[in-house]
Parts: C-alpha cells; structure tokens; sequence
C-alpha cells in the first residue's frame, strides 16, 4: 500500500519533477502459492491514487524487469506509472521485492532461518535459488540479519513472527472475500443498466455483438455514472470501501462512467471488472489489482484445441459466430497463471492475435508461440486479413465458415 502522503510529498522541501518514489502493491495470490506466485501480475497493477498530490492521476509510464531472485524467480516485471497532475515518477512493487535489492524477502527468510533455527554456519545458510550461480556470499547474508533484535530467544523471535505474519495473511483474505462480494453487487448493478440505456447497446451493435443470451451469460452490464455510489452505499458499503477497490474516484463519480463493463472471474469469484469507453474517454480500464487468469478458461480447460484472442470484444464475437472453445488474456502480455494455464496438459492453442500495422500483435504472437513450444505446447499463428482482429472480421462481414479456413490454414 502506498506511503502516507506527508511522509512521500516531504512539503518542507521542493520536489525534484524526475523524482521517483517506491509504492508497495498487495500480493493477491493463494496463501499455498504464496511462494511461487507472489510476483504474478506484478506488471499489470496501478495505483491511480497520487499520495503526493493526493488526485487520482497516476496513469501507465511503462514496466520494467527487475531482480528478485529466490526458489522461483530470477527476474520479475514490474510497474512504473506517472502522476499526470504533479510529474512524481512510482514505481510499483510486490511486497516481497524491496528496492534495489537483488533477493526477494522470501530467500532472505530461508537464509535466516538456516541460520538461527537450523543453526548453519554462515557459509551454509544460503537459500535455495532458481539460478545456483546467484548465491549470495556468507557476508551477505550476515548483512540481512544485521537488523534482528538477537536479545530475544529464537523460539521467541519466530513464535511472534508467524503469529503477526499469520494474522496479516488472514485478514487480506478476509479482505479478498467482501471485494468480490462488492464487486459482484457492482457487476449485477451494471447488468441491470445495460437494457435501460440505448446508448450502450447500440455500441454493442455496432461492434458487431448483439446477442441477449451472450450478454446475460458474460455477464455485460453497461456504467452510466452517476448511479453506483449511491446503490451501493444504500446495499451498506462505505465510501471509503469503493475508494479502495477503485469503484468510484475522490470525488465520488464512477471509475467506468460511460464503458461497457465485463466482470472477469477467477473460480467462482469476480476478481476485477473491465471497461471499454463507447466514448472519447481512455479506451480499456481495469480497476485497480489482478486480472486474474485466462478469461472462461474453466469453460475451456479440457479443450484439446483452444483459440486465444486479447480482447474481450474478439472474445465475445468469436463465441457469438459459435465458437465456444475460445478463451482471452485481456492484451498480448500474459501473466504466469495465463501462461500456467494454456500449458496444463496437451492441446493446440491458436493464437489470433490482432494484425497491426505496427506489427506488435503478431510479433508477441511469435513469441509467445516459441514460449510454449518449449513446454511441449503445439502453437498454431492464426493469419487475419491486414489490419483486423477477430471482432472488426466478423463486423466486416466475416462469416464462421470463413474463420474456420483461417484456423486451418494456421502456421507454426
């Protein structure tokens, strides 16, 4: 969570434009993934909150590979956002990577506990790392326990440890709980304003996606603005609780004012919504967190051929055409559960990415299929006509028949 602002804005002092400041993301995964999947979506969350400034006017400023080495990781991507309002430059870190350090907290803990209840000499309490040459030297490891209170007994020092840790850990799950249970009053909220606003389903039309029945089962509600607070306020969540989970803004106005909304599930529970602006406004938006895996991957999971697209408006023509061994992952970059997912079992996955002038959509389809070839994965590249992605081919006229000699006409 972010600094309280006093302590980052430092008003005694002038602030250097190109400063940049450290903000500490949740780390959102199972307490039993805890050790292999602290980092993933480390790259996708944002906060829009600017603690300097205090505006919600941090936006994207690019992301970053940063070192954190431990059992499961090398190198983790990360973050970087820019305040708009004030120029403040953050970068945004799991809480289990510390800035400029090459060790995440978890190998450091190994080392310690090597130490001071496995009672190893320091040249032997060294953690257990992905890369065996990026050990830490005896010295280093002496420097991590250099800020623990030796007076106390270490029995005593760990019991309070895992209590405190444990207490922390309950409480951000309990956390985890009542968001999706808000997030799933917001999504039924917006499913109900869909039908009322000829706004919002006539964009929908025009995106070539006009099937009630997909609606109600993907869930699409549309934001009108100026209606959530209030519902939820009325249903007992608090002001302070739709500022936290990105609902509403400072002002109390609706984060997906005019978007089209799509609930992204992970299980049985909402894990983020997604808006699409039928305006001018920016045009994607997720509130602020994970994504959390593929899109209707549990749908697909056991499809021995799966078509993936980025987006969700591919995703929903696509389904709309009748296929419905399609699944999505919300833009071209995957996290490691996305990718974990596509590499359970054996399957032909057809990537049909967009066919961008810039080339940007093949090219991470390329790669990405050189990624699973390597886990045993067959990998086919789906050649769309120039410039179009799934949804602009079937609202030009594009047919099922057609997509289907595509699919087959697929390259390695």
């Amino acid at each position: 969570m972010p600094l309280p602002a006093g302590i980052l804005a430092d008003r005694s002092r002038k602030r250097n434009p190109c400063e940049v400041t450290i903000l500490f993301v949740p780390v959102s995964v199972a307490l039993e993934r805890l050790a292999a999947g602290w980092a993933e979506d480390s790259d996708e969350i944002i906060l829009r909150r600017c603690p300097v400034c205090e505006k919600d006017s941090i936006i994207g400023h690019g992301r970053r590979r940063k070192q954190a080495y431990d059992e499961h990781h090398n190198w983790i991507r990360i973050r970087r956002g820019r305040c708009g309002n004030c120029g403040t430059t953050f970068t945004f870190l799991p809480v289990f990577s510390l800035p400029y350090t090459h060790y995440s907290l978890l190998a450091r803990c190994q080392a310690l506990l090597r130490r001071f209840v496995e009672h190893c000499p320091w040249e032997r309490a060294l953690p257990k790392l992905q890369d065996a040459d990026r050990l830490p030297d005896p010295s280093t490891v002496r420097r991590w326990s250099s800020g623990l209170d030796c007076s106390q007994p270490v029995s005593s020092f760990l019991s309070q440890t895992v209590s405190r840790v444990a207490h922390w850990l309950e409480r951000s799950h309990q956390a985890d709980g009542d968001s999706s249970a808000v997030l799933e009053e917001a999504a039924a909220f917006y499913q109900q304003q869909l039908d009322r606003c000829p706004e919002a389903l006539d964009y929908l039309h025009r995106r070539g996606v006009h099937d009630a029945a997909l609606f109600r089962e993907l869930g699409i509600g549309y934001a009108p603005g100026g209606t959530l607070r209030r519902y939820l306020t009325v249903q007992g969540h608090s002001f302070d609780e739709l500022r936290r989970l990105g609902l509403i803004n400072a002002r109390g106005a609706d984060a997906l004012y005019q978007r089209i909304v799509f609930p992204l599930r992970q299980g049985e529970h909402i894990v983020n919504l997604y808006g699409r602006s039928i305006g001018s406004a920016f045009a994607h938006r997720f509130l602020p967190g994970r994504k959390g895996g593929l899109y209707a991957w549990e749908k697909v999971r056991n499809c021995s051929e799966v078509i993936l697209v980025e987006g969700l408006f591919d995703y929903a023509a696509l389904r709309q055409a009748g296929f419905s061994n399609v699944t999505c992952s919300l833009g071209t970059h995957l996290n490691d559960t996305q990718f974990g997912q596509l590499c359970e079992g054996q399957r032909v996955v057809y990537l049909t990415f967009d066919v961008d002038q810039n080339r940007s959509g093949q090219q991470a389809a390329e790669q990405l299929a050189q990624r699973l070839v390597v886990h045993g994965i067959s990998a086919r590249r789906v050649l769309l006509p120039e410039g179009h992605d799934p949804n602009s081919f079937f609202v030009q006229e594009g047919n099922a028949h057609q997509f289907q000699s595509l699919l087959e006409a697929a390259q390695p």
